[in-house]
Formats: structure tokens, sequence, C-alpha cells
């Protein structure tokens, strides 16, 4: 049995391969369109609607929180090869930059070492007791390695959810 696509016009076999389904008063029904035609219409739509499921999706994690990190912890238990081989390309890919930030990040625990630099036991923003990281508020430039603040863990993310671009999840 075919079906036609009714936006690109080119006959398919009726089967899930082809057509995407959904559910309809409790049965699947295929759409009239290709996976091919929705997948392009999936695409336009979220390039005209950027941020909306970005969005919804940070939401719904703060809200289950507590499933999404037993969920990150189990496939991190599970692929540790998969995890490393993620880590070394994202080194490769970004070399000169992981070199710079491993500098900063050794200057800073050699400052805390000396006695140069003072790790507080709680976020400089929230006050929660932790073992707080040091945030380059300033950038990574020579002169600003030791100019930081120490907050926890939810706070720099925070933090770097304001200043850091959109498209640079890495």
């Amino acid at each position: 049995m075919e079906r036609t696509c009714s936006k690109c016009n080119r006959p398919f076999p009726l089967t899930a391969e082809f057509f995407p389904s959904r559910k309809y008063r409790g049965h699947s029904i295929f759409q009239s369109f290709c996976r091919k035609c929705e997948n392009a219409r999936q695409k336009e739509w979220r390039n005209t609607h950027p941020g909306y499921n970005r969005g919804k999706h940070r939401v719904w994690v703060e809200a289950n929180r507590e499933y999404v990190n037993e969920k990150l912890r189990a496939w991190a238990k599970a692929n540790s090869q998969n995890k490393r081989r993620h880590q070394n390309k994202w080194i490769i890919k970004n070399h000169d930059y992981y070199l710079r930030l491993r500098r900063v990040y050794t200057a800073v625990k050699k400052a805390i070492e000396r006695g140069d630099l003072m790790r507080p036991l709680e976020c400089s923003r929230c006050n929660i007791p932790c073992v707080p990281h040091a945030h380059h508020h300033l950038g990574y430039a020579k002169e600003h390695w030791l100019d930081v603040i120490f907050l926890c863990r939810k706070c720099h993310h925070a933090e770097h959810q304001k200043t850091d671009a959109p498209s640079s999840a890495a």
C-alpha cells in the first residue's frame, strides 16, 4: 500500500519508516506528509522560534533536578569510555583554549597553596557552605588570572549562563 506525500507529492510505502504517526482517539494514524517533509517543517519552525524548547527544557530540568542528576550519573557510569572520548574530541578541537584554561586553573591552584588566595568555606553569592569554584569574572586574560570570586557550582553555572553567548555550549 502506498501513500503520496501531501507536501512533496512523492509516493512512499505506507509504513512508519516513511510517514510519521500520531495518536488520534487511542489509535495510531499516519500523517499525510512524509518524514522528510515533517523534519524540514520542524527544522524551519525551530529556526523561526529560537530558544522556545531550550527554555521549556531548562524549566523541566530545574523542576526534576534529582531525576536528571540520577540519570546523568547512571549514563556516565555506564559510558565512561564514551564520555572520555567526547572529552578528548573537545580538547583536540579547542586545544589552544584548553591549554589557556589549564594554565589559569593551575595559577589559581598554586596561589591558594601559597596562601596568596584564600578559598572561603561558602559561596560568595548565596552563602551556602561548600567548596566553591573560582569564577574568573573579568575573563581569562593573564592580568586577570587571580581576579576571581568563589561561587558554588549552581551560582557559577548561573553566572556563565548570563555571560556566555547561547551558541557557546561546549
